[in-house]
């Protein structure tokens, strides 16, 4: 019997919390002894061989303060001598170097270009994300630690950033959901009024949201019939991310954006059935999964020409790749596909990891 010890308190909200849950759910019912260190207002799944063990971890100081002393201290408090410890979220953590590690990396900031302002408070989180945290992954960094990347972009990203070898750097990709064909458009669409376009991401700056509204203002500035035609749905509240509301307003499109909040799984299927295309302008993701869902559905994609777009559905025929810093190509873009709505055959990889390879990685690490 071994004991595993899995940190995964700052995993509360969007792909963070899914990591978290598809963990769990595929975690093997063995003699093996998991304890979980989880949010306090984390709802947990109960399961004969697992612990959870709450932690307030919410601010990235604590966070920081936790991985430094208080997860050695912690373990040292109850009596638990891990055999392997699993880190969900991104960075390894100070402990006996002779233990291995799995360091299960999805926060891409730290790879990308893209400089970010500490004193601004919009962007302070991924400044803290892209130098703080890029030194604490060096920092704790050591040969018996091992990364699971989800796409082979973000192995090379690892790689180049931290030098890190890419032996211990494994590519798993997450689960990905069963999504319905949406091929028989023409019968979907009838009784359809509204020409809708839809971009379900949280309101964070890289998402790239601007961009979209600036779009839309070109295609309705230039083809003014469109005004009472075209709704772009988001899935944040308007009230989360009221930078992005004031644009709009100013640009004269507000009426053209739905702003409801986070959109549950069948809900955002009824959506990719009503929706003319998706909208994927982020330049920053560690996989993209509505952009897996969007082409398993056969719906039009729009992405932003980027690597990781790339990894995702640079194989799917429905995809055009566009530059995410000029909001005409996707005017044109946008309208090409209003003149002319079109589905593509539904396409899924035929060779993907996934959660068995993992828990393969940790049976061969525990010994």
């Amino acid at each position: 019997m071994a004991t595993i010890v899995v940190t995964a308190s700052s995993l509360r909200i969007s792909g963070g919390l899914t990591i978290l849950r598809q963990f769990v759910s595929n975690l093997p019912l063995s003699d093996d002894k998991y304890y979980i260190f989880v949010d306090p207002g984390h709802t947990c799944v109960p399961q004969a061989n697992i612990e959870y063990i709450p932690v307030a971890t919410r601010s990235q100081w604590a966070r920081l303060k936790f991985d430094f002393c208080g997860f050695a201290k912690e373990l040292k408090r109850r009596a638990i001598r891990p055999d392997l410890i699993i880190s969900l979220q991104n960075n390894g953590l100070r402990f006996d170097k002779r233990v291995p590690q799995i360091v299960y990396f999805h926060q891409p900031i730290p790879l990308h270009a893209k400089r970010w302002n500490l004193f601004k408070a919009s962007e302070r989180k991924m400044a803290v994300y892209k130098n703080i945290y890029s030194w604490v992954i060096r920092f704790f960094d050591n040969p018996s630690i091992h990364y699971i990347a989800q796409i082979p972009s973000i192995k090379k990203g690892i790689q180049q950033k931290f030098g890190i070898s890419a032996q211990r750097i494994h590519i798993i990709t997450p689960h990905l959901p069963d999504t319905p064909s949406l091929q028989n458009y023409s019968e979907q669409q009838a009784g359809s009024d509204k020409k809708i376009f839809l971009y379900p991401a949280t309101p964070i700056p890289y998402k790239n949201h601007s961009l979209l509204i600036k779009a839309l203002s070109v295609l309705l500035r230039k083809n003014p019939e469109l005004k009472n035609e075209v709704e772009l749905v988001f899935t944040f509240r308007q009230e989360e991310f009221p930078e992005a509301i004031r644009l709009a307003e100013k640009l004269g499109v507000r009426n053209n954006i739905t702003a409801d909040g986070p959109v549950p799984f069948d809900n955002l299927q009824l959506l990719y059935r009503n929706a003319l295309a998706l909208l994927f302008p982020s330049y920053i993701e560690s996989f993209g999964l509505p952009l897996f869902e969007a082409a398993a559905a056969g719906l039009p994609i729009l992405a932003a020409d980027t690597d990781y777009a790339h990894d995702v559905v640079g194989k799917y025929e429905g995809t055009s790749f566009l530059n995410y810093r000029d909001p005409d190509s996707w005017a044109d873009k946008i309208l090409e596909i209003i003149r002319t709505p079109v589905r593509f055959q539904p396409y899924r990889p035929t060779e993907t990891t996934g959660w068995k390879d993992f828990f393969a990685l940790v049976g061969h690490l525990k010994k």
